[in-house]
């Protein structure tokens, strides 16, 4: 698997697939302070199918919230689904869901 990078590419092994996709599965984030079987996905390749891999194996379910949608459009998802936990691709998106979080609050 290889991830753009610069002007050329950065490549994982299996190995190194394997293994992050293990770890994250069995994170606390998924398996510990879940509170439910639905994750949602916002990230970018190779990540993406590492978290995807990681979230399955945890038996959990993928809940996509594309980058490209609104805060009120995410609000929306999230909130259907009834999702507890979020992987975001960058610091754009976590601000995004943030901001999302500090509205909910009572």
């Amino acid at each position: 698997m290889r991830r753009c990078v610069g002007e050329g590419f950065e490549e994982f092994s299996t190995r190194e697939f394997v293994d992050q996709t293990r770890a994250l599965s069995l994170g606390s984030a998924i398996r510990h302070r879940a509170g439910g079987p639905r994750r949602p996905r916002l990230r970018e390749p190779p990540e993406w199918s590492i978290a995807d891999l990681a979230i399955l194996t945890a038996g959990a379910v993928n809940v996509p919230v594309y980058p490209t949608l609104s805060a009120t459009q995410s609000q929306f998802i999230l909130h259907d689904a009834g999702v507890k936990v979020v992987v975001v691709s960058d610091d754009v998106q976590l601000a995004k869901i943030v901001g999302l979080a500090l509205n909910c609050r009572p």
